[in-house]
């Protein structure tokens, strides 16, 4: 469950994953970065909630991340 007060951004992109990258920079709204698992992420949305789920292709189906917003 999400309390934040301010927007949230996901930004998924694994399909691109790396295994040994060079660099990565960090930024202070970065929470969780990981270049070595490529993934998938999965969105449920009905009236009163959106859920966002992050899943690693090495585990299908069980979540390594997740957000759900209430309305």
């Amino acid at each position: 469950m999400c309390a934040a007060q301010a927007p949230i951004y996901v930004i998924d992109g694994s399909a691109g994953a790396e295994f040994s990258p060079l660099f990565t920079p960090s930024y202070k709204l970065t929470e969780y970065k990981d270049f070595s698992k490529w993934g998938y992420s999965r969105m449920l949305v009905n009236t009163t909630y959106l859920k966002w789920s992050h899943m690693h292709t090495d585990r299908p189906g069980v979540p390594v991340d997740t957000v759900t917003l209430t309305k």
